[in-house]
């Protein structure tokens, strides 16, 4: 159940937190086949970075979303942070 892997996620990062999270906009999440330890943490460093890189934003938000692609799904998380140059 990855909405739940993600809302556990989003959870602990929100007690880890002194200053409130970013809007998070979570879009259904079709449920996968995975190690549930390493999905887990591929949220926290996903979800992390995306609540590090958007808090100097006046009006931080976090998207995240899925796609089915062929016969998997894609999940993914959007945040209007500070971003990065493709070229590095």
């Amino acid at each position: 159940d990855m909405a739940a892997v993600v809302d556990e996620v989003l959870r602990h990062l929100e007690q880890a937190h002194e200053k409130a999270l970013p809007r998070v906009v979570r879009n259904p999440l079709p449920a996968a086949w995975c190690d549930p330890v390493l999905i887990r943490q591929a949220w926290a460093n996903l979800l992390g970075n995306a609540i590090k890189f958007s808090g100097r934003q006046p009006a931080p938000q976090i998207e995240i979303s899925a796609a089915e692609r062929g016969d998997s799904q894609i999940y993914s998380v959007r945040d209007n942070g500070a971003g990065f140059d493709m070229q590095y």
